[in-house]
């Protein structure tokens, strides 16, 4: 069959009640002024979502848009959607945002055809997790870091059987600590720490202290010297024997330490390193 011009008054419509091989459809168009152009087929099949195509003509291309009225399914790609919203393609946001919303712990999950990956939110955290594969990081094209399923965390290499391990150099900052009578430790802080003595000061029991927490405290004399420094109770020192500060003005001594209970610090110390 050919095509069918119809001509519409302004502010008119155009009712269709074609009949096809499947059953009655019709087709209602809005208002329009002009003439609207509308191919006349006894083909359209369940499922198709029709189209106005680059000819002008109402068309269907099931293959790659279908909609399945029993399961209340939309395919874009495949005429065999398996979910709500089915895409066997390739999809892009040209805002840059992809939003996947639910009320109780959305989730994305990608898949290579063998393997599930999971991006998840679960009360206000954010979870990324694969099944039994390993999660790696590859910033530049090449891996960085590799996370796997037993939960060891391996930078700069691959296959080393610890929680962490660093094929390189790592580093941590050394927090300042405020010269006072008492002074003031915050574990939670930093591991490493440095303090100028300004006078006879006594080094006060830390806060926040985990078990296993290890790091060094740089004591620097002043412009003056001579000043001493005490501890508190949870500085435990090798047989108890606290160490006599370098008073020389500008020396700098260390404690090295290791945090053993929540009241208890194993630390030792190093004199006059400059």
């Amino acid at each position: 069959m050919g095509d069918i011009n119809l001509k519409a008054a302004l502010g008119g419509q155009i009712v269709l009640t074609p009949t096809n091989t499947a059953s009655n459809y019709t087709a209602t168009f809005p208002a329009v002024t002009g003439v609207v152009s509308v191919q006349a087929s006894a083909s359209y099949t369940t499922g198709s979502v029709l189209f106005v195509n680059s000819s002008g003509q109402i068309a269907q291309d099931n293959a790659n848009f279908f909609w399945d009225d029993t399961n209340n399914r939309l395919g874009i790609g495949t005429a065999t959607p398996s979910y709500a919203l089915d895409v066997n393609g390739t999809i892009n946001s040209s805002s840059g945002v992809i939003r996947v919303a639910g009320n109780i712990n959305p989730y994305l999950v990608l898949n290579d055809g063998t393997y599930n990956a999971y991006l998840q939110i679960t009360n206000a955290v954010f979870n990324a997790y694969t099944a039994s594969i390993p999660m790696t990081f590859s910033p530049g094209g090449s891996e960085k870091m590799r996370l796997t399923s037993d939960g060891n965390l391996n930078i700069g290499t691959s296959g080393v059987a610890a929680q962490l391990y660093v094929a390189k150099n790592s580093a941590s900052a050394i927090s300042a600590l405020t010269d006072a009578s008492t002074i003031a430790v915050d574990m939670s802080l930093a591991n490493n720490f440095s303090v100028t003595l300004g006078g006879n000061r006594t080094l006060g029991n830390p806060t926040n202290l985990t078990a296993g927490q290890s790091g060094v405290i740089f004591i620097t004399q002043d412009g003056t010297g001579g000043r001493t420094l005490a501890y508190s109770s949870y500085w435990d020192f090798p047989g108890a024997i606290t160490p006599v500060l370098t008073t020389t003005a500008g020396a700098v001594d260390v404690l090295i330490y290791t945090v053993r209970t929540s009241t208890s610090i194993a630390v030792n110390s190093i004199l006059n390193i400059g």
